[in-house]
């Protein structure tokens, strides 16, 4: 039995041993190809996440820098207006009217 398959496979053209072999290894190129592909996307996902730290952390120093001007601005404001009421009371004046007298 065994020599009779072995006979019947010898007789096969080498064109149809070269497609067997071609189809036999096919899986292991897919595989590569795909292991490949996943590590391309997994670098670009670091890299992303890189970049995306670094944007971040601009974006946090620029809010800080325009919050503290913010709050910079508003102390401002709030000790002309304490000033305001303070002159109003002294002076024996409403301290409303003296402060909305001093709007633009």
């Amino acid at each position: 039995m065994l020599l009779a398959l072995r006979v019947a496979l010898s007789k096969l053209p080498w064109q149809v041993w070269f497609a067997a072999a071609v189809f036999a290894l096919l899986p292991l190129s897919y595989c590569k190809g795909k292991y490949d592909g996943k590590q391309v996307i997994i670098e670009r996902l670091e890299r992303a996440e890189v970049k995306a730290k670094v944007q971040a952390a601009k974006a946090a120093d620029k809010a800080d820098t325009k919050q503290e001007t913010a709050q910079a601005a508003f102390d401002i404001e709030q000790q002309i207006i304490r000033k305001e009421i303070d002159d109003a009371k002294v002076s024996g004046a409403n301290p409303l009217d003296a402060l909305f007298n001093s709007l633009p």
